[in-house]
């Protein structure tokens, strides 16, 4: 039996957990429970329990502590989290140290036998993998929702090639398909901001669970997760499906129920057409992929159905020559106020044509990134092309809106030749800071245009040219003011001669020194003297 340990600050919460359900005939054996975690901490050293129910926070020694210290000395114990408290951000620190469920209080029987059942499954699992010959044990190291998941992953790799009977398939991959109607489903969640892979991998458990549970009567169902949208492949017969939407409009409720926990989640479902035969289950997952590209221009709060490819025109219609040779004279300039016009006028002429689909739009963005990395490569910009064909290629997927998908394109391009901008500026500025800096520590010596551009590599005529942009001064002018500030500090803070200050400033000429000083201050080296000594 799987032993089992209640933690809680909260007596009445742990008496409540002890008996609401009936432990020894579900095969659990109930250790007690404990009002703290340094006393947890201990009992799961000395006893080891299978799992561990724990509030998420109490005085002193919490229930992240005791996750977080256990996992240092076992990596067996199952941990299921209780909250009372409706912001979650304890619960999503806990998903991090990898815990098995969380639950809400006052705790519900049937979610709390739920989780347990899950927990137990899984460790049935791996005992029965052990006795089991090599190759079942590779097959049955998963769960049987992976082993079933590997399924549409092998169909989709082959494609139409892939051409097994239901009866093969079933034996191959326990499944329980019959001959009947197949369709597809795709599920994107969005989410803001976007999490961690860890979480996203606790949120795609969380999603199972509820694909499992909303189409439990159906009868077979199996679910893959790729590219960032889980597929899943439903199979019954017509009085199964009668009620789909039904079906549908629960999952989106199950999944918008885990809100507190994940912000600013947004579930997109979209679905293929219905068919008759197995094999085209690549087709369906083509219908949905072009749905769900189809999501800019319908509300996805509902169910997005798929609809056949309309004749669009071509993307030069939206995109001619004239566009591509703005753009790119755009780009070489660093002209973000004209290059954000083109692309706003680019936007509201795909808003204004019709007949247009999501693949038109994916079109249209791939060859304005691809042109923006040829305008880069062509003027020798300094940006990592790799990461940003990446960086663009990723995140479509996300956009919900013709808007959504110009306003980060617009960002995006912009911020890319900002920061490279930015960067060739400082690269620039970098030796007139040097050549600042050794005109004030070496005012008092002879100083040329030549000893200074010798000093930071680049040639004289270059430096004075570079110099006067960069500090609104020529070099001369610059030097002889740092030569007055100095002097009028000594003139201040010393009794040398007028002419001794001249001297130790770099001044080998007195009426120069006069006149200089003069056109600094307003006054001459004596009147200065008199005035503010």
């Amino acid at each position: 039996m799987l032993k089992v340990l209640i933690v809680d600050d909260e007596i009445r919460v742990c008496r409540l957990i002890q008996y609401l359900i009936d432990w020894e005939s579900l095969g659990f054996e109930m250790l007690g429970y404990v009002n703290d975690g340094l006393s947890a901490f201990q009992i799961i050293q000395e006893k080891n329990p299978d799992i561990v129910i724990t509030d998420i926070r109490m005085p002193e020694f919490g229930g992240l502590e005791l996750i977080q210290q256990t996992r240092n000395i076992s990596y067996n114990t199952h941990f299921i989290i209780i909250s009372g408290y409706s912001d979650f951000s304890y619960a999503q620190t806990a998903i991090k140290y990898g815990v098995d469920d969380y639950l809400l209080k006052p705790i519900k029987k049937k979610e709390l036998i739920q989780t347990l059942d899950k927990i137990k499954s899984e460790l049935d699992l791996v005992k029965k993998n052990i006795i089991q010959t090599e190759n079942m044990r590779r097959m049955l190291d998963q769960s049987g929702r992976k082993v079933k998941s590997k399924l549409l992953s092998d169909m989709f790799e082959a494609g139409m090639a892939f051409q097994y009977h239901i009866q093969s398939i079933n034996d191959t991959y326990f499944c329980n398909f019959i001959e009947g109607l197949y369709q597809m489903i795709g599920l994107q969640i969005h989410l803001n901001p976007i999490p961690n892979t860890q979480t996203i991998g606790f949120l795609n458990s969380k999603v199972q669970d509820a694909i499992s549970e909303t189409f439990s009567s159906y009868h077979e169902v199996v679910f893959t997760y790729s590219c960032g949208t889980m597929y899943c492949l439903i199979n019954g017969t017509d009085e199964e499906f009668s009620s789909l939407k039904t079906d549908l409009q629960k999952l989106r409720t199950l999944i918008l129920s885990f809100k507190d926990v994940f912000d600013g989640i947004r579930p997109i479902i979209a679905l293929s057409e219905r068919m008759s035969e197995i094999n085209t289950v690549p087709i369906l997952k083509q219908q949905v992929e072009y749905v769900l590209m189809n999501k800019l221009f319908y509300n996805i709060d509902t169910p997005l159905m798929y609809k056949p490819h309309p004749e669009v025109p071509s993307i030069d219609h939206v995109l001619g020559n004239s566009f591509r040779k703005d753009f790119m004279i755009y780009v070489e300039t660093l002209d973000f106020y004209n290059l954000s016009n083109l692309l706003k006028t680019i936007q509201e002429t795909l808003k204004h044509t019709s007949p247009i689909d999501g693949k038109y739009v994916l079109d249209i963005y791939h060859e304005i990134v691809s042109l923006f990395l040829f305008s880069v490569k062509s003027n020798s910009i300094n940006l990592d092309l790799k990461t940003i064909e990446e960086d663009f290629n990723e995140n479509f997927n996300r956009f919900t809106s013709i808007d959504e998908c110009f306003q980060y394109l617009n960002d995006r391009l912009i911020n890319y030749l900002s920061e490279w901008q930015n960067e060739k500026a400082l690269a620039h500025s970098k030796p007139i800071r040097q050549a600042k800096q050794y005109i004030n520590e070496h005012y008092k010596e002879p100083l040329t245009l030549e000893i200074i551009g010798s000093f930071i590599g680049l040639n004289p005529t270059y430096f004075s040219s570079v110099f006067k942009k960069e500090t609104g001064a020529s070099f001369i002018d610059y030097l002889t003011e740092v030569r007055v500030q100095n002097s009028k500090n000594l003139l201040v803070n010393t009794s040398i001669s007028v002419y001794d200050v001249a001297e130790q400033c770099g001044f080998n000429d007195m009426k120069y020194f006069n006149k200089k000083f003069k056109k600094y201050t307003g006054l001459s080296p004596s009147e200065y003297r008199k005035l503010y000594s």
